[in-house]
């Protein structure tokens, strides 16, 4: 679970947990990596993409250049305020949640769709 944060280019400043177990390599993303004693990476990286946090991280990598680039140096002076691991393992699980009913919403969904898309066949057949 660590996080890999885009540090060059257009996209620059998103990020995203890595939830894959296998070795793979990327271009113009920084791998962050942390105590997760101290620190969830599923309360960071919402965190990390909150958009006042977005924009000061755009901010430091539009400074002194055509293309935003934000260097390692940069991103270890960023500092972050997190509250105590059992709050951000709490945000966590409610996220979780949160997106594993999404998910099961979309799936009804698209179920109602093709349900729909069938009826609609055999009213023409």
């Amino acid at each position: 679970g660590d996080i890999l944060l885009t540090n060059i280019g257009a996209n620059v400043g998103n990020a995203a947990m890595n939830r894959v177990q296998y070795e793979f390599s990327m271009k113009n993303v920084a791998l962050l990596k942390f105590n997760h004693q101290k620190l969830n990476p599923e309360f960071c990286e919402p965190l990390l993409n909150f958009p006042t946090f977005f924009n000061k991280v755009r901010f430091i990598a539009g400074l002194g250049g055509a293309q935003q680039f934000l260097s390692l140096k940069e991103i270890k002076r960023i500092k972050i305020i997190y509250p105590p691991i059992k709050k951000q393992d709490r945000f966590a699980e409610v996220i979780g949640e949160i997106f594993s009913n999404r998910k099961a919403i979309e799936n009804e969904m698209i179920e109602i769709i093709n349900f729909k898309e069938s009826l609609s066949g055999n009213i023409f057949s």
